[in-house]
């Protein structure tokens, strides 16, 4: 996205056949019984066979050293794919993490991951079943502190203190009534109804306007030129008019996960580090086109080497990074979205 004269959405040339005979979330080339590889130096992540203090301790070990495998392998795809999964929404990235590395070391498909604790499946009318392996996330530990503020009144806050180890089990070891459908699946190829208004209401929600143009240079039919931008100081965010409904919202999504990445708030700051924002953007964008019913061949718009690039391979920079992402995606996904169609 441009912020204010920031970069534009990009777009890389690629061989259409190469392409089409490579699978879209681990680059290799797939035939009939293709499966993709786990990437090398993944944790074992097996927590089941630990207690308490060591547990926590290993799995937050692990944490770096599965983003370290996944870059690595250049599998990014395949594991922001399983992040996107409805059924994970409003967990912590670490925890989302955690998941797919455990769910992938059993051999399990990492599409469409749906986790909950023994009382919440109860809750929807579904039982764990028996002899099912736990999955392992990281629930923090709190305890009330009373801070002074600036006027010297007492406030009480929650601060965290430390984390403890929580089981919880995946759609495919329950059983019982079947879950109501989710309003955006990952089988259309397109977005679901309502995204792009949806997506227009969240832009007032964080203060900015919406409009649709015509941007000087942007040629839809060779990919080229700026497909929309952010502009900090009017408060605008700008689309090309000339676009489909659904890359509008792709788009938007991408010029949205600026403002709640915080990149429109230190222009000098982007500038230094354009790669890793602009990395943090398409991420976003990434998740929220996932989430919201978009085939992966068609959200995915940013390139492993590029990010490779940036990263210099250091897993604390990927991490942090994916970190942000999350975040700025949680934080879009919250509230309601419209239906209808596409306008």
């Amino acid at each position: 996205g441009q912020i204010a004269g920031l970069c534009g959405t990009a777009t890389e040339d690629v061989d259409d056949a190469a392409a089409q005979d490579r699978c879209s979330s681990c680059g290799q080339y797939q035939g009939n019984d293709h499966r993709c590889p786990t990437p090398a130096g993944l944790p074992d992540a097996a927590y089941g066979d630990l207690k308490g203090d060591a547990r926590v301790h290993a799995m937050v070990a692990d944490l770096e050293q599965s983003v370290k495998s996944i870059m690595e392998s250049g599998q990014l795809t395949r594991w922001l794919n399983a992040m996107a999964s409805n059924g994970l929404q409003r967990w912590s990235p670490n925890n989302r993490l955690l998941a797919a590395m455990q769910m992938l070391q059993r051999g399990k498909d990492l599409d469409n991951l749906h986790m909950m604790g023994f009382r919440q499946w109860e809750a929807q009318g579904r039982k764990v079943s028996k002899g099912a392996k736990a999955v392992w996330i990281l629930a923090p530990i709190t305890r009330k502190v009373v801070d002074e503020a600036d006027d010297g009144t007492e406030v009480e806050r929650h601060r965290v203190v430390g984390f403890k180890s929580i089981p919880v089990f995946d759609i495919s070891d329950t059983h019982g009534d079947p879950l109501p459908p989710s309003p955006a699946g990952h089988q259309t190829g397109t977005v679901a109804p309502g995204t792009l208004e949806g997506l227009r209401d969240r832009v007032g929600t964080a203060g900015y306007s919406y409009e649709e143009t015509e941007i000087p240079g942007f040629n839809r039919a060779a990919g080229t030129g700026t497909y929309g931008y952010t502009e900090p100081a009017t408060k605008r965010i700008v689309v090309d008019a000339r676009q489909t409904p659904t890359e509008k919202a792709s788009t938007l999504a991408h010029e949205l996960a600026h403002v709640h990445c915080g990149h429109v708030d230190n222009l000098s700051e982007y500038r230094q580090h354009r790669g890793r924002m602009e990395t943090e953007a398409e991420m976003t964008a990434y998740l929220v086109n996932r989430s919201r019913g978009m085939a992966a061949s068609d959200a995915a718009s940013f390139s492993p080497g590029y990010i490779a690039g940036w990263s210099k391979g250091d897993p604390k920079v990927m991490h942090a990074a994916m970190d942000t992402a999350v975040r700025a995606y949680n934080k879009i996904m919250e509230g309601s979205w419209p239906e209808g169609s596409q306008q």
